[in-house]
């Protein structure tokens, strides 16, 4: 069986450095997710993942996102989509949005039947942090996260360690 889980995104990057080419990111996020089906095998808790992802915001406020996923006994899941910043892009099993968030910061959010997940990320010509935070919607009380062809029910998702860059 070839499952691939794919998780949904909420972008952060740094607007005020943005040269005339634009920008470019680079990310890696280390979780641990725990999920019951409907297509895994047996229920999985604390189980690895990785995701790694590339993204890009060019001057003429068009968007890209690439983003792969991969763990232990997980083939690899892959999704990308273009868009525009601050208007809604669909994307297999969501939406997915990129908005500027502050002076020196984007946010990307996926938005999922249950959940959002969102990854923000603050960039200058030096440096470049991220968070990623998975939010339930309200009422809901497992995450659903899109694995290429139909959503796993998943109870756990923690994000363990996350890395950028910017250029």
């Amino acid at each position: 069986m070839n499952r691939s889980i794919l998780i949904p995104i909420l972008f952060i990057a740094s607007i005020s450095s943005a040269s005339a080419e634009g920008m470019q990111f680079e990310f890696n996020w280390q979780l641990r997710i725990g999920c019951d089906g409907p297509t895994v095998a047996f229920p999985i808790r604390n189980w690895p993942a990785e995701v790694n992802g590339k993204a890009s915001l060019r001057p003429n406020r068009s968007t890209s996102m690439e983003v792969n996923m991969s763990g232990l006994g997980i083939p690899k899941g892959e999704i990308r989509w273009d868009g525009q910043l601050g208007r809604p892009t669909t994307t297999a099993g969501g939406v997915a949005e990129l908005r500027v968030a502050g002076p020196q910061t984007l946010r990307a959010t996926w938005r999922q039947p249950n959940n959002d997940i969102v990854m923000e990320l603050t960039a200058d010509k030096e440096s470049c942090t991220m968070s990623v935070s998975a939010r339930l919607h309200p009422g809901k009380p497992f995450y659903t996260l899109y694995n290429g062809r139909n959503y796993e029910n998943c109870p756990e998702f923690r994000v363990v360690q996350t890395t950028c860059k910017a250029y």
